[in-house]
């Protein structure tokens, strides 16, 4: 997990956005923006989060997959490695992100379905490394 924790940190890495170094207009406009782009979430943000209803990703859900995934790739389950990372987003939405991780809207992990898919995504591309 660590190893996709540093993945992650050089895909999206604020304040001083190192990941854009090769971009520099696109950098100065991240650095300019960002202070006054956290103080316009964190204003909206109470509005945009829901009332806590548990964990998105329940243990049965994640368990049950990993176990799939497992018997699927032919390995132990110890092996597998991923995450989803739930955006405030409108509709039912997922990308794969670095291997081993998956952006997804609220509502696709709140949707039963859509959320065992995501956590599957995440566990087969972790997996592939």
């Amino acid at each position: 997990m660590q190893g996709l924790g540093r993945r992650l940190a050089r895909l999206i890495d604020p304040p001083k956005w190192h990941s854009l170094a090769d971009r520099p207009a696109l950098q100065a406009a991240a650095k300019a923006a960002f202070a006054e782009g956290c103080r316009w979430a964190d204003a909206r943000l109470p509005a945009l989060r829901p009332p806590a209803r548990g964990p998105l990703f329940g243990w049965e859900r994640t368990r049950d997959a990993a176990k799939l995934v497992a018997d699927e790739l032919g390995v132990d389950v110890g092996v597998l490695n991923g995450c989803a990372i739930v955006l405030l987003v409108e509709g039912i939405w997922s990308e794969p992100a670095p291997p081993g991780a998956v952006l997804c809207s609220l509502q696709a992990a709140e949707d039963p379905e859509t959320a065992a898919a995501v956590v599957r995504q995440a566990f087969i591309s972790g997996a592939s490394r």
